[in-house]
């Protein structure tokens, strides 16, 4: 018969085979388990920043809001082991960036708040003004996005930094 060979080969190195199997197996079960990172590496963190939103009528306020969030995702996509999506994209979010604007007589004052889609839990708030005399509106502008910026990236290091930590 034909087959012969190979079921010898087979019963004396069947067992072998299927130990070997079975250790890998183990192995693999056990760095999921403990170490996920190992073996299920996710990729970068994807964050949706949300148009910002104006608390008054003024179409100049508007108009700023949608300036200071639109520098706040152009500064965020540089950093890169993050990745920024526009709104209604495809691809699910691990957070959302919120943020509303206010004019007051004396100051621009930005509110911002980073929410795990997952679970709802917010991650991060802050809060940024500009005085309105100090600088011309486009300086306003850039001062508001690169101080909540600011502040949002080294907090987004820190959820990192500790994710990166827990699957070590």
């Amino acid at each position: 018969r034909v087959g012969r060979p190979f079921d010898s080969w087979l019963r004396r190195h069947g067992a072998i085979a299927a130990a070997a199997a079975l250790a890998i197996l183990t192995i693999v079960i056990t760095l999921v388990v403990l170490r996920p990172g190992v073996i299920l590496a996710r990729g970068p963190a994807t964050i949706a920043v949300m148009p910002m939103t104006d608390t008054g009528n003024d179409p100049r306020a508007a108009q700023m809001a949608a300036e200071v969030g639109g520098d706040l995702a152009d500064g965020l996509a540089k950093i890169e082991n993050i990745r920024i999506l526009v709104p209604g994209a495809k691809t699910p979010a691990d957070f959302v960036v919120s943020g509303e604007l206010q004019k007051s007589e004396q100051a621009w004052t930005v509110r911002s708040r980073m929410t795990e889609t997952a679970t709802g839990e917010v991650k991060w708030t802050a809060s940024y003004s500009v005085n309105l005399a100090d600088t011309d509106l486009q300086m306003q502008q850039s001062r508001l996005a690169a101080g909540v910026g600011h502040a949002l990236a080294r907090r987004i290091n820190e959820l990192l930094d500790a994710d990166t930590r827990s699957a070590a």
